[in-house]
């Protein structure tokens, strides 16, 4: 007889379909790799209420809590008592009590190593339409209007880093052939070897970086340290003829000052696929800025990705179970 694991994954009971190939629009069974690792298991899934808010009852007697987009508060973790492990399905712990997991000696563990290169590729689709105006060109054209609007070249441009991980490093790979000079900072830039910058810095240099870069593009975590590190404030030092690219955390950049100065054209752009309320509201103004391109998070939304995460994922929840510490447990040794 197989042991039984009961999971709580934090995404509805679509989403979870989807990832088993039967959503509305078909698609690879992702699970299946997720449960082949798995296979000495029954697994039971358990999924949040359709109002996501009180996950107490959901959690109380399940053995392994995978965020995904979730809130994992202190109030769900201690009602979780069988809990043995977090384990996120991807890099994101932002919506996770780590502090209350370590209270109980819970592992909390993610998984940053399988979404790096679709992160990398997309930082790129972000600059590519928002530098050269895509969405605004196609809007142009449906309207009959042709050979506008003016855009900007790569080439010869400075692009400023913040953040010199995983997603970085891969962006870092897919950009270098455009001609472009590249500076980064990051909180720990004694750490950072054979990256070839032509600026390296730590996190008291934002302000060189914001004012001498053509494109910022965000790659570090979202912590009580970067929170809103990007405000009005900050993005006034830009070059007026820039662009920002979001693709870590909406909470690194100040909501309320972005749209300010989006709206007052401090900057030429910015492409954002992480969003301060996801799903995001249709009213919400931040879909009426001409000169923001957005996409419904999904830089991480590749067949590979995901199937590389959710194996990977699956075999850090075996390690746990046998006693073990994964390698990228974020809070035991």
């Amino acid at each position: 007889m197989p042991n039984k694991l009961k999971l709580f994954f934090g995404i509805n009971s679509a989403s979870l379909q989807a990832f088993g190939g039967g959503g509305s629009g078909g698609g690879p069974n992702i699970l299946e790799a997720f449960l082949g690792e798995l296979k000495d298991y029954d697994v039971e899934f358990v999924v949040p209420n359709d109002d996501n808010s009180d996950l107490t009852q959901q959690v109380a007697d399940v053995d392994i809590i995978v965020p995904a987009v979730a809130t994992i508060t202190e109030e769900t973790i201690n009602a979780a008592k069988n809990l043995k492990g977090i384990v996120q399905a991807g890099v994101g712990l932002d919506t996770v009590n780590i502090d209350a997991a370590t209270k109980r000696n819970i592992p909390v563990v993610n998984e940053p190593e399988g979404s790096a290169i679709a992160m990398g590729e997309y930082a790129f689709v972000l600059l590519l339409n928002t530098i050269k105006k895509i969405p605004e060109s196609i809007r142009m054209m449906n309207d009959g209007v042709f050979f506008q609007p003016t855009s900007f070249e790569i080439a010869g441009k400075t692009l400023g880093l913040i953040g010199l991980g995983r997603s970085a490093r891969e962006f870092l790979k897919r950009i270098r052939p455009f001609d472009v000079k590249i500076i980064g900072i990051d909180k720990y830039p004694e750490n950072m070897e054979n990256l070839e910058l032509d600026f390296l810095g730590g996190i008291d240099k934002l302000d060189y970086l914001l004012e001498n870069s053509d494109i910022v593009s965000i790659h570090c975590p979202a912590n009580d340290e970067t929170k809103g590190l990007i405000n009005y404030e900050k993005i006034c030092k830009m070059k007026s003829s820039a662009i920002l690219i979001n693709l870590a955390r909406a909470s690194i950049i100040d909501k309320e000052g972005f749209i300010k100065a989006m709206k007052e054209n401090k900057i030429s752009g910015a492409g954002l696929d992480v969003f301060w309320q996801e799903p995001m509201d249709a009213d919400d103004e931040l879909l009426q800025l001409p000169n923001v391109f957005s996409t419904p998070h999904i830089a991480t939304s590749t067949v590979e990705a995901r199937f590389r995460v959710f194996k990977e994922t699956a075999i850090n929840i075996k390690k746990i179970l046998k006693g073990e510490i994964p390698a990228s447990c974020v809070n035991l040794k």
